[in-house]
C-alpha cells in the first residue's frame, strides 16, 4: 500500500511539473529571438572606489532597466551582477531596439547618490543647448551601461528549480561578444540584428558599422553602433573598433563573414 501510494504521488508530482514545463516554455519566445545584453562599465573599479554609493546606486539602476524591459515586454532570462539578460520575439526587434534607446535616455534622468556623480566615471556633461529635448540635458550622468542586441537562435530549456524557460548554446555566448564590443554608454547590434529589423528601424534612428570582431569560436561578427535623433546617443561619440588580427596584417578590411541568425544556433 505505502508503495502504491508513493507511485501515485511521484505520478502526480510529474504530472504538476510538466504542466509547468509546458506553460513556461508557451510563455518564453523560441526560435528566432532577439537577446539584449545591458552592462554596467566600469563596475569593478566603482564598487572599489564607492562602495556605499554603489550598493544605492545598483537599486537605482536594477529597478529604472527592469521597468523598461518589462514595460516592452521582455523575457527575462537572468540577471548577472548588474547585468540583464532578457529576450525578445524576432517580431518585436524593433522595439528591443526603441528599448535599448531608452535605457541610455532614462540612466541620465535618475535620482543617483551624490558620491556617484562625484566619481570621475560617472560624473555629469551637459548637452548642447540645441540638442536639449525632452528634458534629456546630459550627455552623460550616473552610471555608464553598454547595451547590445543580436539576433539568434539559442537552445531553449526548462529549469525545474526556477520553473522557467533557459537559454543556452552558442547563441548567448555570441550575444555576450557583441554586448563586450560596445563602450559603456553606448548600443551596440550585430548584423543579424541588422538584417531582422529590415525596414523597421525608426527614421530617427541611424545605424553605423563600427568594425568586426571574433567570438571565442572564431567566428566574425559585424558590430554596428546605434545613435537616434534626440536622445543622448546622438552626443556621445564612440572610437571605431580595432582591427582584427588578419585585417591589421593586410592593412585593409577583411572579407566581412556574414552567417544567417539560423546557421549560427550551433
Amino acid at each position: 500500500i505505502a508503495i502504491i501510494s508513493w507511485r501515485r504521488r511521484r505520478r502526480r508530482r510529474v504530472g504538476i511539473l510538466v504542466e509547468k514545463r509546458d506553460a513556461a516554455l508557451a510563455a518564453a519566445p523560441g526560435g528566432l529571438v532577439v537577446v539584449l545584453i545591458t552592462d554596467v562599465g566600469n563596475s569593478t573599479r566603482l564598487w572599489e572606489d564607492v562602495p556605499d554609493a554603489m550598493e544605492a546606486a545598483t537599486d537605482v539602476h536594477d529597478a529604472a532597466v527592469r521597468q523598461i524591459l518589462m514595460d516592452a515586454g521582455a523575457y527575462f532570462v537572468r540577471t548577472e551582477g548588474d547585468s540583464f539578460v532578457v529576450v525578445f520575439p524576432a517580431s518585436a526587434a524593433c522595439v528591443a531596439l526603441e528599448a535599448a534607446v531608452a535605457i541610455q535616455d532614462r540612466l541620465v534622468q535618475l535620482d543617483w547618490p551624490r558620491e556617484l556623480l562625484n566619481h570621475q566615471l560617472c560624473g555629469s556633461v551637459l548637452r548642447s543647448h540645441s540638442a536639449v529635448t525632452g528634458g534629456l540635458q546630459y550627455v552623460w550622468r550616473g552610471l555608464r551601461v553598454r547595451v547590445g542586441l543580436h539576433a539568434c537562435t539559442p537552445m531553449r530549456t526548462f529549469d525545474e528549480r526556477s520553473l522557467r524557460a533557459a537559454y543556452g548554446g552558442a547563441s548567448m555566448s555570441h550575444a555576450d561578444a557583441v554586448t563586450s564590443a560596445g563602450e559603456a554608454g553606448q548600443v551596440v547590434l550585430s548584423s543579424e540584428m541588422l538584417s531582422l529589423l529590415g525596414s523597421s528601424v525608426p527614421k530617427s534612428v541611424m545605424i553605423h558599422h563600427v568594425g568586426r570582431i571574433a567570438s571565442s569560436c572564431s567566428t566574425v561578427f559585424d558590430i554596428h553602433t546605434v545613435t537616434a535623433e534626440g536622445s543622448v546617443l546622438a552626443e556621445r561619440v564612440f572610437a571605431r573598433l580595432p582591427p582584427l588580427e588578419d585585417e591589421a596584417k593586410s592593412g585593409k578590411d577583411a572579407a566581412t563573414i556574414v552567417l544567417t541568425a539560423g546557421e549560427r544556433n550551433a
